[in-house]
């Protein structure tokens, strides 16, 4: 899972941002992007290059996977992708909850 968030300077809060092969984002705002939207993303951008003998033959094809979603908008200013793991994030939670919980029952 990735945590897309999208503040373009050149765009007004709220403006509609197109990414080829992920959708339409809101400017200013931030999305958790799913595994498997994150994976069409990377398959859309795949290319095939055909391969030839030194005899100009066609021997077949050579597919590059496309990038990943961090490595597409790395040096996109106003896109940032990080990788988003829920489990992580839920256990810093209930730790911050479980230590605050701990702490009114007055700690000496």
């Amino acid at each position: 899972m990735y945590k897309l968030t999208l503040n373009l300077p050149n765009l007004s809060q709220g403006s509609p941002v197109e990414l080829d092969g992920l959708g339409v984002f809101e400017n200013g705002k931030e999305y958790l992007i799913e595994k498997d939207a994150a994976d069409s993303f990377r398959q859309r951008h795949t290319s095939a290059h055909s391969v030839y003998d030194d005899k100009e033959r066609y021997v077949g094809d050579v597919f590059t996977i496309g990038p990943t979603l961090v490595e597409a908008f790395k040096d996109t200013v106003g896109i940032d992708v990080e990788v988003y793991h829920p489990k992580v994030e839920e256990d810093k939670v209930t730790r911050s909850k479980a230590k605050a919980k701990t702490n009114e029952g007055g700690e000496s």
